[in-house]
């Protein structure tokens, strides 16, 4: 396993563990950044 796959991983379990303890507060965060990358993109 690369040093940036262990990253990925190592964000991905970060982010499920905190979105478990947060709930919609945080997906409330995530989907205002995507938004914000969609109209960026634009």
């Amino acid at each position: 396993m690369s040093f940036k796959d262990s990253m990925m991983r190592g964000l991905a379990m970060y982010g499920v563990n905190s979105m478990a303890q947060n709930g919609y507060a945080n997906y409330k965060v995530m989907s205002d950044i995507i938004n914000d990358v969609k109209e960026t993109n634009r």
